[in-house]
């Protein structure tokens, strides 16, 4: 019986790797490793494609129908650290419809306060929001996607009156 060098005991292996294509290959696997290997894969899977699926609408105020009867509309334009709206006194109990774009990169449109909150992007369209202030005061508008060096500043006011 010949005794194997150092060097045949390394460079077999090796050799047997480039011929069978990657290090890890499914069937170098033993059975109980591969079982694992897919209950893993199916639990991760659908809870990838799942996150995947609905992150583009988290933080997303869910699309409704105008309503009916009268509101007022506000024009809201996002630009690099401030925005700029069309009126900043509006009516309590009056249904307002938000008109938001953006016309330097990609923005926040949020209301502190409530569950307002989508994303305008320079050169998309503009994104239409409808709201009735439950309540007389202060509000403040803020962008909650980070724009860059201004981005704490990016802040406004409007009211809401009787």
């Amino acid at each position: 019986m010949a005794t194997r060098r150092w060097a045949d005991r390394f460079w077999t292996p090796v050799s047997e790797w480039f011929k069978r294509g990657p290090l890890i290959h499914w069937t170098s696997l033993s059975s109980n490793r591969r079982s694992r290997t897919k209950r893993t894969v199916g639990r991760i899977l659908p809870l990838c494609l799942t996150l995947g699926l609905t992150g583009c609408s988290l933080g997303q105020v869910a699309a409704s129908p105008p309503p009916k009867g009268p509101y007022q509309i506000v024009h809201v334009t996002a630009q690099n650290w401030h925005w700029t709206l069309s009126t900043t006194h509006l009516k309590m109990g009056e249904t307002v419809e938000f008109v938001v774009r953006s016309i330097e990169g990609i923005h926040g449109f949020s209301v502190m306060g409530t569950n307002i909150s989508t994303a305008v992007s320079q050169g998309d369209a503009p994104s239409v929001i409808y709201w009735t202030p439950p309540a007389r005061g202060e509000y403040t508008l803020a962008c909650n996607v980070y724009c860059g060096a201004g981005h704490d500043t990016m802040q406004t006011l409007f009211w809401v009156t009787s």
